[in-house]
Protein backbone atom coordinates (compact mmCIF):
# COMPACT_ATOMS: atom_id res chain seq x y z
CA UNK A 1 0.00 0.00 0.00
CA UNK A 2 1.44 3.43 -1.01
CA UNK A 3 -0.09 6.93 0.86
CA UNK A 4 -0.27 10.20 -0.18
CA UNK A 5 2.66 11.26 1.84
CA UNK A 6 4.47 9.02 -0.42
CA UNK A 7 5.51 5.89 2.42
CA UNK A 8 4.73 2.51 1.81
CA UNK A 9 2.93 -0.24 4.02
CA UNK A 10 3.42 -4.18 3.70
CA UNK A 11 -0.21 -5.40 3.40
CA UNK A 12 -1.27 -9.11 2.21
CA UNK A 13 -3.02 -8.87 -1.54
CA UNK A 14 -5.32 -11.66 -0.22
CA UNK A 15 -6.94 -9.22 2.96
CA UNK A 16 -7.62 -7.20 0.86
CA UNK A 17 -9.03 -9.02 -1.70
CA UNK A 18 -11.27 -10.96 0.86
CA UNK A 19 -12.46 -8.00 2.35
CA UNK A 20 -13.87 -5.44 -0.72
CA UNK A 21 -15.03 -6.34 -4.13
CA UNK A 22 -13.32 -3.29 -4.89
CA UNK A 23 -9.59 -4.07 -3.91
CA UNK A 24 -10.72 -7.74 -5.74
CA UNK A 25 -11.39 -5.96 -8.94
CA UNK A 26 -8.20 -3.14 -8.43
CA UNK A 27 -6.04 -6.69 -8.61
CA UNK A 28 -7.69 -8.12 -11.45
CA UNK A 29 -5.27 -8.71 -14.81
CA UNK A 30 -6.52 -5.09 -16.76
CA UNK A 31 -5.99 -2.84 -13.39
CA UNK A 32 -3.10 -1.11 -13.05
CA UNK A 33 -2.84 -2.22 -8.87
CA UNK A 34 -2.65 -6.12 -10.58
CA UNK A 35 1.12 -5.29 -12.39
CA UNK A 36 2.13 -3.23 -9.79
CA UNK A 37 0.84 -5.54 -6.72
CA UNK A 38 0.35 -2.52 -4.59
CA UNK A 39 -2.66 0.22 -3.85
CA UNK A 40 -2.31 3.85 -4.25
CA UNK A 41 -4.33 5.32 -1.19
CA UNK A 42 -3.34 9.31 -2.85
CA UNK A 43 -6.44 10.90 -2.21
CA UNK A 44 -7.25 9.47 1.31
CA UNK A 45 -5.73 10.77 4.57
CA UNK A 46 -2.93 8.03 5.41
CA UNK A 47 -3.81 7.55 9.47
CA UNK A 48 -7.50 7.01 8.50
CA UNK A 49 -6.43 4.20 5.88
CA UNK A 50 -4.20 2.91 8.35
CA UNK A 51 -7.12 2.65 10.24
CA UNK A 52 -9.03 1.04 8.05
CA UNK A 53 -6.39 -1.85 6.95
CA UNK A 54 -6.25 -2.69 11.02
CA UNK A 55 -9.80 -3.85 10.22
CA UNK A 56 -9.25 -5.65 7.52
CA UNK A 57 -6.03 -7.38 9.05
CA UNK A 58 -7.33 -10.81 10.82
CA UNK A 59 -5.29 -10.30 13.34
CA UNK A 60 -5.99 -7.03 14.24
CA UNK A 61 -9.19 -6.68 13.23
CA UNK A 62 -10.48 -8.64 16.41
CA UNK A 63 -9.53 -5.74 18.63
CA UNK A 64 -10.18 -3.33 16.23
CA UNK A 65 -14.26 -1.27 17.00
CA UNK A 66 -15.89 1.21 15.80
CA UNK A 67 -16.72 4.24 17.68
CA UNK A 68 -17.40 7.48 17.79
CA UNK A 69 -14.43 8.61 17.78
CA UNK A 70 -13.51 7.14 14.30
CA UNK A 71 -17.29 6.50 12.59
CA UNK A 72 -17.53 9.05 10.84
CA UNK A 73 -13.73 9.04 9.61
CA UNK A 74 -13.65 5.36 8.48
CA UNK A 75 -17.26 5.50 7.22
CA UNK A 76 -16.43 7.12 3.81
CA UNK A 77 -13.30 4.61 3.63
CA UNK A 78 -15.95 1.60 4.43
CA UNK A 79 -18.64 3.02 1.44
CA UNK A 80 -15.64 3.84 -0.94
CA UNK A 81 -14.30 0.34 -0.82
CA UNK A 82 -17.45 -1.87 -0.03
CA UNK A 83 -16.95 -3.10 3.21
CA UNK A 84 -20.56 -4.30 3.80
CA UNK A 85 -20.27 -5.24 7.13
CA UNK A 86 -18.10 -2.56 8.08
CA UNK A 87 -19.80 0.26 6.73
CA UNK A 88 -23.07 -1.47 8.26
CA UNK A 89 -21.70 -1.14 11.66
CA UNK A 90 -20.47 2.85 11.55
CA UNK A 91 -23.94 3.95 10.07
CA UNK A 92 -25.63 2.12 13.03
CA UNK A 93 -22.52 3.90 15.40
CA UNK A 94 -23.22 7.20 13.53
CA UNK A 95 -27.47 7.13 14.12
CA UNK A 96 -26.48 6.65 18.02
CA UNK A 97 -24.59 9.90 18.19
CA UNK A 98 -25.31 13.23 18.70
CA UNK A 99 -26.88 15.08 15.87
CA UNK A 100 -24.41 18.12 14.19
CA UNK A 101 -24.29 19.61 11.36
CA UNK A 102 -21.72 17.83 10.18
CA UNK A 103 -23.30 14.73 11.01
CA UNK A 104 -26.74 14.94 9.48
CA UNK A 105 -24.30 16.02 6.12
CA UNK A 106 -21.79 12.67 6.36
CA UNK A 107 -25.64 10.76 6.73
CA UNK A 108 -27.05 12.27 3.78
CA UNK A 109 -24.06 12.15 1.76
CA UNK A 110 -23.94 8.47 2.28
CA UNK A 111 -27.52 8.01 2.15
CA UNK A 112 -27.63 6.49 6.34
CA UNK A 113 -31.34 6.71 6.42
CA UNK A 114 -31.35 5.35 9.61
CA UNK A 115 -28.98 8.31 11.29
CA UNK A 116 -31.16 11.26 9.64
CA UNK A 117 -34.36 9.35 11.23
CA UNK A 118 -32.95 9.07 14.43
CA UNK A 119 -31.11 12.85 14.37
CA UNK A 120 -34.38 14.01 13.57
CA UNK A 121 -36.43 12.12 16.32
CA UNK A 122 -33.40 13.83 18.68
CA UNK A 123 -33.83 17.18 17.62
CA UNK A 124 -37.63 17.53 17.33
CA UNK A 125 -37.75 15.80 20.70
CA UNK A 126 -35.60 18.90 22.51
CA UNK A 127 -37.89 21.38 20.65
CA UNK A 128 -40.53 23.19 23.29
CA UNK A 129 -41.95 25.51 20.47
CA UNK A 130 -41.62 25.62 16.48
CA UNK A 131 -39.64 28.29 17.11
CA UNK A 132 -36.65 26.98 18.76
CA UNK A 133 -35.42 25.56 15.96
CA UNK A 134 -32.56 28.47 14.90
CA UNK A 135 -30.19 28.72 12.58
CA UNK A 136 -27.59 26.62 14.17
CA UNK A 137 -25.97 25.20 11.08
CA UNK A 138 -28.61 23.14 9.82
CA UNK A 139 -29.85 22.74 6.39
CA UNK A 140 -33.12 23.41 5.76
CA UNK A 141 -34.35 20.49 4.63
CA UNK A 142 -32.98 19.26 7.97
CA UNK A 143 -35.17 21.65 9.69
CA UNK A 144 -38.13 20.76 7.70
CA UNK A 145 -37.87 16.95 9.16
CA UNK A 146 -37.31 18.16 12.08
CA UNK A 147 -40.32 20.52 12.74
CA UNK A 148 -42.67 17.68 11.01
CA UNK A 149 -41.43 15.60 13.38
CA UNK A 150 -41.99 17.60 15.98
CA UNK A 151 -45.61 18.44 15.28
CA UNK A 152 -45.68 14.21 14.80
CA UNK A 153 -44.48 13.80 18.40
CA UNK A 154 -47.13 16.88 19.68
CA UNK A 155 -50.07 15.55 17.63
CA UNK A 156 -49.47 12.03 19.06
CA UNK A 157 -49.18 13.41 22.85
CA UNK A 158 -52.67 15.29 22.01
CA UNK A 159 -54.29 12.11 20.52
CA UNK A 160 -52.85 10.46 23.28
CA UNK A 161 -54.22 12.87 25.90
CA UNK A 162 -57.48 12.84 24.16
CA UNK A 163 -57.79 8.77 24.26
CA UNK A 164 -57.00 9.18 28.00
CA UNK A 165 -59.81 11.26 28.50
CA UNK A 166 -62.23 9.59 26.51
CA UNK A 167 -60.71 6.56 28.84
CA UNK A 168 -61.50 7.89 31.85
CA UNK A 169 -64.79 9.31 30.79
CA UNK A 170 -65.94 5.75 29.11
CA UNK A 171 -64.94 4.12 32.74
CA UNK A 172 -66.55 6.71 35.00
CA UNK A 173 -69.59 5.92 32.69
CA UNK A 174 -69.68 2.08 33.37
CA UNK A 175 -69.04 2.45 37.18
CA UNK A 176 -71.92 5.65 37.24
CA UNK A 177 -74.01 2.42 35.16
CA UNK A 178 -72.64 0.01 37.87
CA UNK A 179 -73.51 1.99 40.59
CA UNK A 180 -77.05 3.14 39.36
CA UNK A 181 -77.85 -1.29 38.92
CA UNK A 182 -76.59 -1.71 42.11
CA UNK A 183 -79.31 0.41 43.55
CA UNK A 184 -81.97 -0.23 41.22
CA UNK A 185 -81.64 -3.80 42.23
CA UNK A 186 -81.08 -3.91 45.75
CA UNK A 187 -84.36 -4.14 47.81
CA UNK A 188 -85.06 -1.51 50.39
Amino acid sequence: CVFSDGTSREFPRAYLEAASPVFKAMMAAEMAEAGSQRVEFTKENKDDVQDMLRFLDPCQGRRAEIDGNNAERLLPLFHLYQLEPLYEEACGVLAKGVPTPGRVALARKYGVKRAIDAFVKSEAAKLQEVADIGTDGYDAAFKAAVLDEYRSIRRREAEAADDAERVAKRKMANFQAYVADYVNSTPE
